[in-house]
């Protein structure tokens, strides 16, 4: 994949970001750098990204959303406010690495959880 201004833009903004940004959220933060970006270059260099391997890409109901962390590991989605959160998982490795035991090649693993966030919840009562 070659250099690309607006890509690397994109990279670095979901590379700084600790809240899994939408391609809406990056697409802002993009136009602060350079005002003229569209929401179809931003969703094209995602999608290159993604496809790389450089960033991950989550499928969640209110629309993707996008993680600077490659390695094995879930996610956790509000079905109320719609945040995305790292899950620590331990096991996820052994798990592939046994499905790779019966010859397999496991080349990506996702695991997402949805339900609803303890601030939401509280909120709630």
């Amino acid at each position: 994949m070659g250099y690309s201004k607006q890509r690397e833009l994109v990279k670095a903004i979901v590379a700084s970001s600790c809240a899994h940004p939408s391609a809406t959220d990056i697409y802002l933060e993009a136009r602060k750098t350079i005002p003229d970006i569209s929401l179809g270059t931003v969703y094209r260099n995602l999608s290159l990204l993604s496809q790389s391997g450089e960033i991950l890409r989550i499928p969640v109901d209110k629309g993707d959303r996008f993680d600077k962390t490659t390695c094995c590991h879930a996610h956790f989605c509000c079905v109320k406010c719609g945040r995305v959160f790292d899950v620590p998982t331990d096991g996820m490795a052994a798990l592939a690495d046994r499905i790779c035991d019966h010859g397999h090649d496991v080349k990506r693993t996702t695991l997402l959880f949805e339900g609803v966030c303890k601030s939401c919840a509280k909120s709630d009562e």
